[in-house]
C-alpha cells in the first residue's frame, strides 16, 4: 500500500508509514503472524492483572457510547460528512474487532481526515469544514480562468492537517 519503494534502496519512512508503524506497536501483531496468539494472550492476561487497565476499561467502557453518538449524530448531514462518519463507523469496528492490521486499502487516503484518540483507542474524526458553493459559480470560476498565478495564497484557505 502507498508508494512503490525500490527494493535497492535504504530511504527513510514516510510520515504515514511513522505513524503507521507507532499505531502498530500499540497492538498485538496481526492473526497472519507466527507469534501472534502468545503474544495477544500474554497482552490479555497482563492486562487482566493490572488493575489501572481494568479500571480504564471500565472507564472507556461508559465514555465510548457517548464519543460514538456525538461523532454520528454531530455532522452537517451532507453527502460527504455522511460518508466519512460510515468510514469512522468501519474504522471502529475493525480496530477494535480486528485491531489497525485489518484495515483496507481506502485507510491510505481516509486517513487525512480522521486522528488517533489515545483516550478511545481508534480514530477520531478532524475537525470538519464545509465550504458550499453553487454549481454554476463554480463553473464561472473555472472556465474564466481565474486560478491564482501564485498558489502559496491558497495555503492560506487549506492550513496543513
Amino acid at each position: 500500500m502507498g508508494i512503490k519503494r525500490p527494493a535497492n534502496i535504504l530511504l527513510p519512512p514516510t510520515p504515514f508509514e511513522r505513524r503507521m508503524r507507532e499505531l502498530g506497536r500499540l497492538f498485538p501483531p496481526p492473526p497472519s503472524h507466527p507469534s501472534h496468539k502468545v503474544l495477544f494472550a500474554l497482552a490479555r492476561g497482563s492486562a487482566e492483572r493490572d488493575l489501572s487497565v481494568r479500571l480504564r476499561a471500565q472507564e472507556m467502557a461508559k465514555k465510548v457510547p457517548s464519543f460514538g453518538l456525538t461523532r454520528m449524530e454531530g455532522g452537517s448531514g451532507f453527502p460527504m460528512s455522511n460518508l466519512l462518519r460510515e468510514y469512522f463507523c468501519d474504522y471502529g469496528a475493525r480496530i477494535v474487532e480486528h485491531g489497525p492490521h485489518s484495515f483496507p486499502c481506502s485507510f491510505n487516503v481516509i486517513e487525512s481526515f480522521l486522528t488517533y484518540s489515545h483516550d478511545f483507542l481508534m480514530f477520531d474524526l478532524r475537525e470538519e469544514r464545509e465550504h458550499l458553493l453553487r454549481l454554476h459559480d463554480y463553473l464561472e470560476w473555472y472556465t474564466a480562468g481565474a486560478i491564482p498565478e501564485e498558489p502559496g495564497i491558497l495555503t492560506e484557505v487549506m492550513k496543513e492537517g
